[in-house]
């Protein structure tokens, strides 16, 4: 005699059909944002055993350079994410389900007992719980994992703004590193999962997608269903029936809402939706932003020669003894050489300069606040700053707000000396405040205005915030 044992509960269908997907979703944007990154090694200084993500890698799968869209898609699923998350932990919690999902104090012993087991190593017998030590681990930890990847996801994104919490991880190189450890957490997890699936075999599959499996009458813990011999296969057959086709409808929208979501028209090179995500974060870092933060400041022997890159704007023909910075504003046009830039008071600082890329350095700079300069040239308050090479083909647009930021500089010295061609001379942007990529090298143009001006990188993809 057989009847329907209640085999898992929507908490644990809910973490398989909609979590897992989420989890694969951020895990693939995170892919493509890995391309660039040469810090993601393993290796002893400059020696390195192995790349984590090679080109070849990407040209397998047929996504390489993919990196501002891999960032677009990961701001935008992150809400997902992080909102199911919640409702998931809410539901856990309110349900009672969290009292078979958390580990107990006998469930490490146990979950070593079912490691052995399943590894074939020792012949012991499982406890015929529902869920055993090993799975109310792995079911836990991977939600605490995910927490974890929002807490260092924040620090690695507004490292300024929320400097408390990125000191509280170690700093700037210690929370990308636990971010990305937690990212390769996720694979093991995957594999691990997907191989246990598999090994337990259909009927474990099938009361996945159902929840519900045959079971003895007599088993402890079967649900008394009014369903027993033909009539519970009939009815299990039912159950599978309409949940197969839930899942299959389920998967069909999100494969359609994929379809959707890329093939949109694009504004700056993304599609809308994704843009709108990224105007939707910069609208909550904009009030939030303070002034009053500042990015850590470093000990001046801790500087380094930073790497060399982004070329765009820097022709060769270019003639620093000619140069001049235009400024155009409401005053209308005016012209400055560097020595009238030198005039104003000379700062000094030590800071650390993030590339969109994933590498860092620290870097010692000279010359003169922004917010200075806008004070004595052009003291009529705009809400945009824009800047420009000299030839015009590289130019980045800030908000008035990071520009007056009391470590915003134009910067003429680094590390004790002009600065070189190659880093920008004879005048260049750095505001600790932005990914490297907003530190224009080579100014020839500031302009003040009141509409947002246009910004290299923005047309490309990425964000135009952009701001820690």
């Amino acid at each position: 005699m057989t009847t329907l044992e209640k085999k898992h509960s929507l908490a644990v269908r809910w973490f398989h059909w909609i979590n897992v997907p989420l989890l694969f979703l951020m895990l693939w944007s995170g892919l493509l944002i890995y391309w660039a990154n040469d810090v993601y090694r393993l290796g002893l200084g400059d020696s390195t055993l192995i790349h984590f993500f090679p080109d070849w890698f990407y040209t397998l799968l047929g996504v390489p350079f993919q990196l501002a869209q891999g960032m677009a898609l990961h701001f935008f699923f992150m809400w997902f994410f992080a909102i199911n998350g919640a409702l998931y932990v809410a539901y856990t919690w309110l349900s009672g389900e969290w009292r078979y999902l958390v580990p107990n104090r006998h469930s490490f012993a146990e979950a070593l007992r079912v490691l052995l087991h399943d590894l074939h190593l020792k012949r012991v017998e499982l406890p015929a719980r529902k869920f055993n030590g090993a799975q109310q681990i792995a079911y836990t930890s991977i939600i605490l994992m995910g927490a974890a990847s929002l807490v260092t996801g924040i620090a690695i994104y507004k490292p300024v703004q929320f400097a408390w919490l990125t000191t509280l991880l170690g700093g700037y190189e210690w929370a990308r590193w636990e971010h990305f450890w937690l990212a390769m957490g996720y694979v093991v997890f995957f594999v691990i999962h997907i191989a246990q699936v598999i090994r337990a075999g259909w009927n474990t599959f099938r009361a996945m997608v159902a929840g519900y499996d045959l079971a003895p009458a007599a088993v402890p813990g079967a649900v008394a269903t009014g369903a027993t011999g033909d009539a519970a296969v009939q009815a299990l057959r039912g159950r599978t029936r309409r949940s197969f086709l839930v899942l299959g409808l389920g998967a069909a929208s999100a494969a359609g809402a994929w379809k959707w979501l890329m093939s949109r028209s694009t504004i700056g090179d993304v599609p809308y939706p994704m843009r709108h995500a990224l105007e939707f974060n910069e609208s909550l870092s904009r009030h939030y932003f303070s002034d009053a933060r500042l990015a850590p400041v470093f000990a001046r022997e801790h500087a380094v020669e930073p790497k060399v890159n982004g070329a765009e704007g820097l022709s060769s023909d270019f003639e620093p003894d000619a140069w001049q910075l235009r400024v155009v504003g409401r005053g209308g046009v005016r012209s400055f050489s560097l020595e009238d830039i030198k005039r104003l008071a000379r700062v000094e600082m030590t800071t650390e300069l993030k590339c969109i890329e994933g590498w860092s350095a620290i870097v010692h700079w000279a010359g003169v606040r922004l917010r200075d300069f806008a004070a004595m040239y052009h003291p009529i308050a705009t809400r945009y700053v824009g800047l420009a090479t000299p030839d015009g083909a590289y130019y980045v647009g800030l908000d008035m707000a990071s520009a007056l930021h009391p470590q915003t500089l134009l910067c003429y010295e680094i590390n004790g000396a002009p600065l070189s061609l190659e880093h920008g001379a004879p005048l260049r942007l750095v505001t600790p405040v932005k990914y490297g990529l907003k530190s224009i090298k080579r100014i020839g143009t500031m302009t003040f205005t009141d509409e947002r001006p246009p910004d290299f990188w923005a047309e490309r993809g990425y964000d135009y915030y952009l701001g820690h």
